[in-house]
């Protein structure tokens, strides 16, 4: 398994920046690499939720599934709020983990957990190259994030 983590503190109240996030029709303006991103299904936890993500990858654009596997938010939970969604790349299951927790007056300190789980012999041998390019990938996406939601 490996693993990548980062968080940022943002200018927002955590009920805004976990409605952002948990819309992931808005992930081509802060995820890197990501080019359309559409609903599936309903954006609640649960087998059948998820969304189609189209990202760039070495010149390709492939199409994947991310599931919803945690949907802790407002109205729902008191805060820290989560958020998970979970694909798989090249045999990878790769798992995208957010916490929302405020810090202070409309402030939101925002927490990122990537994990990596090779499945299989292909996914066992794939493991290391897909957490190398998903570190490269995901590198900055918080920071990205920020400059979005506060306008700077």
């Amino acid at each position: 398994m490996a693993r990548y983590a980062d968080n940022v503190l943002i200018a927002r109240s955590p009920p805004e920046v976990f409605g952002y996030v948990s819309d992931l029709a808005n992930a081509p303006d802060w995820m890197p690499h990501v080019r359309l991103a559409e609903p599936v299904a309903p954006p609640e936890a649960g087998s059948e939720s998820g969304w189609r993500v189209i990202r760039a990858v070495g010149g390709a654009e492939p199409s994947t599934t991310m599931q919803v596997v945690e949907y802790h938010g407002p109205g729902m939970a008191a805060p820290p709020y989560r958020l998970a969604f979970r694909t798989k790349v090249a045999g990878v299951e790769v798992t995208y983990r957010y916490r929302f927790l405020p810090a202070g007056a409309e402030r939101t300190r925002v927490e990122l957990a990537v994990e990596s789980v090779g499945k299989g012999l292909i996914g066992s041998l794939m493991s290391l190259p897909v957490a190398r390019s998903l570190r490269r990938e995901e590198a900055g996406q918080l920071a990205r994030l920020r400059t979005v939601l506060e306008g700077c």
